[in-house]
């Protein structure tokens, strides 16, 4: 399977965004995954991810995020 396909959809509002898996295990994969590229994430529901809200979002942190999404 193309782990481009693991990610169903991804939603939001505010500096909040939720990232929906196709399974628990692709969720659990896509969050230390962010962990690691230095995203703050929280494991949310069964099948996905979201962003730790903070009072600062910048270009910065927006190009991490994509940066690392597009690498999984």
């Amino acid at each position: 399977m193309d782990k481009k396909e693991s990610i169903t959809g991804v939603r939001g509002t505010g500096t909040s965004l939720w990232i929906d898996t196709d399974s628990r295990m692709n969720a659990g994969k896509l969050r230390r995954h962010l962990a690691a590229n230095g995203v703050l994430v929280k494991a949310n529901g069964v099948r996905g991810v979201m962003t730790k809200p903070a009072l600062i979002l910048d270009e910065f942190h927006a190009s991490n995020l994509t940066s690392a999404l597009s690498k999984f």
